[in-house]
């Protein structure tokens, strides 16, 4: 009786402790899949290939241009700049001396890419 005690005692054990393995590797893949996304991020950065750019869920891409804004905003980057000329002659109503701040830019096209419309 004493060894079948001993024997489960001893089971026990390294079942418990097979269990906080499982937790740990189950913690470690949580945690492996959120950094898919920001190696996703910084392979872009890195190797600028338009196949893992292309991959991209657009909420990266949106969060790209926010960051591009709070940078220009953090570091008094914010020159106004001229509208192209290509952009006065396909819409009519933005005119080609206008000028607008850099960082409005951003967060304009931040909002065009993220779907508001105003």
């Amino acid at each position: 009786m004493r060894e079948i005690t001993r024997l489960s005692r001893d089971a026990t054990a390294i079942l418990q402790g097979l269990a906080e393995e499982t937790k740990k590797w189950g913690g470690l893949k949580a945690e492996a899949g959120k950094l898919e996304k920001e190696l996703q991020f910084a392979r872009y950065l890195v190797t600028g290939d338009d196949a893992v750019l292309k991959a991209l869920p657009k909420q990266v891409v949106v969060a790209f241009l926010d960051r591009a804004a709070t940078y220009c905003e953090l570091n008094g980057l914010n020159p106004m700049v001229r509208v192209p000329e290509g952009l006065s002659f396909k819409y009519y109503s933005i005119l080609s001396y206008a000028e607008v701040s850099l960082v409005d830019l951003i967060k304009w096209a931040r909002r065009g890419l993220a779907g508001v419309s105003r």
